[in-house]
């Protein structure tokens, strides 16, 4: 009977010590349960240790770029730390943020906006045709719309946009543009006569398809090429003739329908400068002077 009443007593002693090793394995298992937190591409991942203590900081994550979460704890300073970073890529691009794994995943963006204007020049053109570029503009909106898709997070990305292009090419010398018959040439203005201007205006719908990378600090650079369709053009000829203003112009010069241009941009947050060359004739060679067009100047909200 002692024997029985002596195992009884051994194993009620064994289960509470097995409940409360149960129950403080449960509470920690709780515990961690609470400590972990799992964020899904986080924008960045702050980690920093001071005065005993590790905190880590988290902002943004997937589909929600104001989020934060923040959590510490006391660290003694005698205690082992280990960082473990798992990257898909190894290796950098020069002034590019290294990419990472989540990088990969690509993204489409739908904006407006981008406005440009510069001066333009009339290159590889008949000696006559001497027009000057500080008088001569162009003014342009490439992106009224435009849809980038970004393959990685790095700051690469590809843009088609749609816009509006206006170019306006000005002599101010002794010649001036004359429409001989259905021919687009050049011609002198009256004797005694006071000239003014003579210009030949190109208004385009463009399709800019760009590409585009970020460097950080506000930096970006963008190259690619610019369709033009010319839907309209017009030349005018303004002088004074025996104290009388004369204007001649005309809205039948043949343009060219469709032309390309490469064009390069370099930004800094929202002000640029551009250059833009055009290898394709303006007009219609077979209805006026063969030449081309040189552009630049500055962009605004890129």
């Amino acid at each position: 009977m002692k024997k029985s009443a002596l195992l009884l007593l051994l194993g009620a002693c064994f289960c509470s010590a097995f409940a409360q090793d149960y129950e403080e394995c449960d509470s920690v298992a709780d515990n961690a349960v609470d400590l972990s937190h799992r964020v899904v591409n986080p924008d960045s991942v702050v980690i920093d240790r001071s005065n005993g203590m590790v905190s880590v900081r988290i902002y943004g994550e997937d589909g929600n770029h104001e989020y934060s979460y923040a959590y510490s704890q006391e660290m003694p300073s005698d205690s082992d730390e280990t960082v473990s970073e798992h990257d898909d890529w190894n290796f950098d691009l020069p002034f590019v943020d290294k990419l990472t794994n989540h990088s990969s995943r690509s993204k489409f963006a739908v904006s407006c906006g981008g406005f440009g204007f510069g001066f333009v020049n009339a290159i590889d053109c008949p000696p006559m045709m001497n027009t000057k570029m500080a008088s001569s503009y162009e003014i342009f909106c490439d992106r009224i719309i435009a849809v980038s898709w970004s393959p990685m997070r790095n700051g690469t990305s590809l843009r088609l946009g749609l816009g509006l292009d206006w170019k306006n090419f000005r002599m101010t010398g002794n010649t001036r543009f004359v429409k001989d018959g259905k021919f687009v040439n050049f011609g002198e203005y009256p004797p005694e006569s006071d000239p003014k201007f003579s210009r030949l205006k190109v208004f385009a719908l463009t399709m800019p398809v760009t590409f585009t990378q970020k460097f950080g600090k506000g930096f970006s650079f963008s190259a690619g090429a610019v369709v033009n369709f010319n839907t309209h053009a017009s030349m005018k000829t303004k002088y004074i003739n025996n104290n009388d203003e004369v204007t001649l112009a005309n809205s039948n010069i043949h343009q060219r329908k469709v032309t390309v241009d490469v064009m390069g941009q370099f930004n800094f947050k929202a002000i640029g400068v551009y250059i833009k060359y055009c290898p394709m004739s303006v007009l219609d060679p077979e209805f006026g002077p063969d030449f081309k067009c040189f552009s630049t100047g500055l962009t605004l909200f890129y």
